[in-house]
């Protein structure tokens, strides 16, 4: 076929990997299939269940096989794979999908024939997903080819009524770009709903795929290790047709779920990653949000300023403060620009110890730092200090005769009068060495009273969580001890951005103050 077979064997291997992690994944509802370039043949995952595929039950079809003479357990949708094959020489792998709606939902909702990428989450696949109108597609080698043909840049393809593809240079890579589009477009049809859909500029688009070489291996890797730790729980509803007809649908349950976490009830944590384009939250969590956004619609662009601002805060610390050590309490779920990423970056080597009340949140942040040595996760609870800093892994981590880069990012507006979070931050503060830095963003309702207060109702009803904004002087009895560096306690947008904000901007409508205070003693 073209290849040695120690390289074919290792292919092998590769695309049925590829096809579990896809499962897993939670991304197969109904069929999915993975392939990869072989010579003049490719290698594709037989028409059954994703979790059973092993390297020996893959399909070989070569390319020049004909409609009628399709090997036995060969599924239909090879022509759809066998065309791109045929017609671009740069796809060596391709991964294929039919998730429960939002691949269906973008392209019924695509302007123009094609949904755009949205805040870089999928830049890299194209300045446009296309969209192929016909369903009939995986069964027609022409429409096939003409699908082929759409591809702008040979990357993604939404298939209305058939799920999506994407390639890849790897089995892997085309699996993570996989998902990466199902996140997109989630994201695009969130946006569309609260009205603020908007396109990349073209220099945008060209700087988030400048890097998408390193990021898809990054989000692979991720991807694969929480694979091989949570195997996928899928299962056929019973009666459910197991072939081809249109009852074919299977049910996932997460399997990085730690066991007795009930999803049916919102959560913080994962309702915050909601809104940050997230994918590790549930039908409870997204009601949530939605019920936010429909009072505040800003609270997408709250959410991404707050980790702006955590990213921008972190990297003055560590590149500026001579901070190598960071403690960060309430970090959720992770998501991009990690602290420890952010960091690292700026001083390779930085320590960062993570802590986190949500077990969904400490599990995930677990598969994720698990080949990072310089960091840790624990499950602890704000309110509790001193079982904080005495946990072992944080005594282990963080060496507290030196300074620390101490934060609590949007977490302490979670706590109300009875749980007295200025105690908390002064007995946290008390163990901090000299030259350590305080990292803080909290709710204000001053700008936006009566948004904050219905707000804060949907939290208690839809969450369960107790809290409140604060004032600007209670937020700043928080910094008590510390000494603020300039500009001082601001709303998000004006503390150190990295471009010049608006004209007549002043960041009130994300109702959000952060600031970044030394202590000095």
């Amino acid at each position: 076929m073209g290849r040695p077979r120690e390289e074919q064997s290792e292919l092998r291997a590769e695309v049925a990997e590829a096809a579990r992690v896809l499962a897993a994944l939670g991304l197969v509802t109904a069929f999915g299939h993975v392939s990869a370039r072989l010579g003049e043949a490719m290698l594709i995952t037989p028409a059954a269940d994703l979790t059973d595929v092993t390297d020996d039950r893959l399909v070989t079809v070569p390319f020049e096989t004909s409609k009628d003479e399709l090997p036995p357990g060969a599924p239909a949708e090879a022509w759809a794979h066998l065309a791109l094959y045929q017609r671009r020489a740069g796809v060596d792998a391709i991964a294929r999908a039919q998730p429960p709606s939002a691949f269906a939902a973008a392209a019924a909702a695509g302007e123009d024939g094609a949904i755009w990428p949205l805040y870089g989450q999928a830049a890299w696949l194209g300045e446009r997903v296309p969209v192929h109108d016909d369903a009939r597609l995986l069964r027609s080698p022409e429409l096939a080819a003409a699908a082929a043909a759409s591809l702008p840049d040979g990357e993604a393809l939404l298939l209305r009524g058939n799920g999506a593809l994407t390639v890849g240079a790897t089995p892997g890579l085309a699996v993570a770009r996989l998902w990466l589009l199902a996140a997109s477009c989630q994201a695009f049809l969130d946006a569309r709903g609260t009205g603020t859909a908007t396109r990349l500029r073209p220099a945008e688009t060209a700087s988030f795929r400048a890097v998408a070489g390193e990021l898809l291996p990054r989000l692979w890797q991720h991807l694969r290790g929480r694979a091989r730790q949570h195997p996928p729980q899928l299962r056929w509803p019973a009666g459910a047709d197991q072939g081809y007809g249109t009852g074919a649908v299977m049910t996932a349950e997460p399997g990085w779920v730690p066991p007795g976490i009930d999803t049916g009830k919102a959560n913080i944590a994962r309702v915050y990653d909601y809104w940050l384009g997230g994918s590790n939250n549930f039908r409870a969590d997204q009601d949530a949000a939605r019920a936010m956004i429909a009072i505040e619609p800003n609270i997408r662009a709250m959410a991404r300023a707050n980790r702006d601002f955590m990213g921008r805060a972190v990297r003055f610390l560590a590149a500026e403060g001579g901070i190598r050590q960071f403690l960060d309490i309430g970090s959720g779920i992770p998501t991009g620009g990690n602290t420890h990423e952010v960091a690292q970056e700026a001083a390779p080597g930085a320590r960062v110890m993570y802590a986190d009340i949500d077990e969904v949140a400490v599990a995930h942040s677990r598969l994720l730092l698990e080949n990072s040595p310089d960091t840790a996760v624990i499950q602890a609870d704000v309110r509790e200090p001193e079982r904080l800093l005495a946990a072992p892994d944080t005594r282990r981590l963080i060496d507290f005769s030196q300074p620390v880069g101490l934060l609590l990012v949007s977490v302490l507006h979670f706590l109300d009068g009875d749980d007295d979070p200025w105690r908390v931050v002064a007995q946290l503060r008390d163990a901090l060495a000299p030259g350590s830095f305080l990292v803080l963003s909290h709710a204000t309702g001053e700008a936006k009273p009566d948004v904050a207060d219905a707000a804060n109702t949907v939290y208690m009803n839809k969450v369960a969580a107790r809290g409140d904004h604060r004032t600007r002087a209670d937020i700043l009895r928080l910094f008590d001890g510390f000494t603020l560096v300039e500009p001082g306690l601001v709303y998000l947008s004006q503390w150190r951005p990295d471009q010049p904000a608006e004209t007549g901007d002043d960041g009130s409508q994300l109702w959000l103050l952060g600031g970044v205070g030394r202590l000095g003693r």
